[in-house]
Protein backbone atom coordinates (compact mmCIF):
# COMPACT_ATOMS: atom_id res chain seq x y z
CA UNK A 1 0.00 0.00 0.00
CA UNK A 2 2.83 2.55 0.49
CA UNK A 3 4.30 1.79 -3.21
CA UNK A 4 0.63 2.69 -4.67
CA UNK A 5 0.26 6.20 -2.29
CA UNK A 6 3.57 7.54 -3.39
CA UNK A 7 3.17 6.44 -7.10
CA UNK A 8 -0.27 8.06 -7.53
CA UNK A 9 1.19 11.63 -6.03
CA UNK A 10 3.95 11.00 -8.33
CA UNK A 11 1.63 10.62 -11.36
CA UNK A 12 -0.98 13.69 -10.47
CA UNK A 13 1.91 15.67 -9.89
CA UNK A 14 3.15 14.46 -13.56
CA UNK A 15 -0.16 14.94 -14.98
CA UNK A 16 -0.11 18.63 -13.41
CA UNK A 17 3.16 19.52 -15.02
CA UNK A 18 2.33 18.21 -18.21
CA UNK A 19 -0.92 20.08 -18.55
CA UNK A 20 0.22 23.12 -16.57
CA UNK A 21 -1.99 22.68 -13.85
CA UNK A 22 -1.14 24.85 -11.69
CA UNK A 23 2.20 26.56 -13.02
CA UNK A 24 0.19 29.10 -15.20
CA UNK A 25 2.67 32.05 -16.12
CA UNK A 26 2.86 35.53 -14.37
CA UNK A 27 2.06 36.57 -17.97
CA UNK A 28 -0.59 34.85 -18.82
CA UNK A 29 -2.67 36.05 -15.15
CA UNK A 30 -1.61 39.49 -16.44
CA UNK A 31 -4.17 42.00 -18.20
CA UNK A 32 -3.35 43.87 -21.76
CA UNK A 33 -2.18 47.42 -21.89
CA UNK A 34 -5.35 49.61 -22.91
CA UNK A 35 -4.66 53.09 -21.78
CA UNK A 36 -2.73 54.93 -19.90
CA UNK A 37 -2.20 56.65 -16.28
CA UNK A 38 -0.14 59.01 -13.99
CA UNK A 39 1.90 57.31 -11.70
CA UNK A 40 4.37 58.46 -9.54
CA UNK A 41 4.38 61.23 -11.58
CA UNK A 42 5.13 59.69 -15.30
CA UNK A 43 3.11 58.77 -17.86
CA UNK A 44 3.03 54.68 -17.99
CA UNK A 45 0.66 52.23 -19.83
CA UNK A 46 -2.00 51.12 -17.96
CA UNK A 47 -5.36 48.61 -17.77
CA UNK A 48 -8.98 50.25 -17.97
CA UNK A 49 -9.10 49.86 -14.59
CA UNK A 50 -5.51 51.72 -14.34
CA UNK A 51 -3.44 49.06 -12.75
CA UNK A 52 0.28 49.35 -14.16
CA UNK A 53 0.72 45.59 -13.80
CA UNK A 54 -0.09 44.62 -17.65
CA UNK A 55 1.66 43.65 -20.74
CA UNK A 56 1.49 44.52 -24.30
CA UNK A 57 3.21 43.24 -27.32
CA UNK A 58 3.19 42.68 -31.27
CA UNK A 59 -0.92 43.18 -31.99
CA UNK A 60 -1.75 45.13 -29.43
CA UNK A 61 -3.31 48.70 -30.30
CA UNK A 62 -4.58 50.78 -27.45
CA UNK A 63 -3.81 54.22 -26.11
CA UNK A 64 -1.09 52.38 -23.91
CA UNK A 65 0.61 51.62 -27.32
CA UNK A 66 1.17 55.15 -27.74
CA UNK A 67 2.28 56.33 -24.62
CA UNK A 68 5.14 53.56 -25.28
CA UNK A 69 6.09 54.42 -28.32
CA UNK A 70 6.25 58.01 -27.20
CA UNK A 71 8.56 56.82 -24.20
CA UNK A 72 10.39 54.90 -26.62
CA UNK A 73 10.80 57.76 -29.18
CA UNK A 74 11.62 60.68 -25.98
CA UNK A 75 12.79 59.11 -23.69
CA UNK A 76 15.29 56.55 -25.72
CA UNK A 77 15.87 58.18 -29.13
CA UNK A 78 13.86 55.53 -30.82
CA UNK A 79 12.91 56.56 -34.71
CA UNK A 80 9.31 55.13 -34.35
CA UNK A 81 6.05 56.66 -34.81
CA UNK A 82 3.34 56.95 -32.18
CA UNK A 83 0.76 55.90 -34.33
CA UNK A 84 -0.83 52.85 -30.92
CA UNK A 85 -0.21 49.85 -33.20
CA UNK A 86 2.92 47.57 -32.22
CA UNK A 87 3.87 46.46 -34.95
CA UNK A 88 7.37 45.24 -35.63
CA UNK A 89 9.20 48.71 -35.78
CA UNK A 90 7.72 48.53 -32.15
CA UNK A 91 8.74 45.43 -31.35
CA UNK A 92 12.32 46.01 -32.56
CA UNK A 93 12.75 49.04 -30.73
CA UNK A 94 11.33 47.89 -27.19
CA UNK A 95 14.44 45.05 -27.86
CA UNK A 96 16.88 47.61 -28.18
CA UNK A 97 15.58 49.65 -25.27
CA UNK A 98 15.05 46.44 -23.17
CA UNK A 99 19.32 45.41 -24.16
CA UNK A 100 20.29 48.92 -22.86
CA UNK A 101 18.24 48.60 -19.83
CA UNK A 102 19.44 45.08 -18.67
CA UNK A 103 16.27 42.89 -19.02
CA UNK A 104 14.89 40.20 -20.93
CA UNK A 105 15.03 41.01 -24.51
CA UNK A 106 11.81 40.00 -25.72
CA UNK A 107 9.99 42.66 -27.34
CA UNK A 108 7.13 42.06 -24.51
CA UNK A 109 6.40 45.33 -22.48
CA UNK A 110 5.13 43.93 -19.43
CA UNK A 111 6.22 44.69 -14.99
CA UNK A 112 9.94 44.04 -15.34
CA UNK A 113 10.40 46.32 -18.14
CA UNK A 114 8.42 49.01 -16.84
CA UNK A 115 10.69 48.84 -13.21
CA UNK A 116 13.24 49.58 -15.23
CA UNK A 117 12.44 52.37 -17.83
CA UNK A 118 12.23 55.67 -18.07
CA UNK A 119 9.31 57.36 -18.95
CA UNK A 120 7.99 60.57 -19.85
CA UNK A 121 6.83 63.03 -16.60
CA UNK A 122 3.19 64.10 -15.90
CA UNK A 123 4.38 68.01 -15.41
CA UNK A 124 8.18 69.09 -16.64
CA UNK A 125 9.83 72.53 -15.68
CA UNK A 126 11.77 74.67 -17.84
CA UNK A 127 15.10 72.56 -18.44
CA UNK A 128 14.25 69.41 -16.46
CA UNK A 129 14.97 66.47 -18.42
CA UNK A 130 11.78 65.03 -19.82
CA UNK A 131 11.54 61.52 -18.60
CA UNK A 132 12.48 60.03 -15.00
CA UNK A 133 12.99 56.05 -14.06
CA UNK A 134 9.66 54.67 -13.05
Amino acid sequence: MRRIVPASLATVALAAGLFGIGTGTAQAATASCTTSTLDVGVIVPATGSYSTDCLLGQGNQSRAVEVLQNTLSVCYGQNITSDGVFGPATKSALITVQRQIGVSADGVYGPNTRNHMQFIKGSINVGDSPCRIY
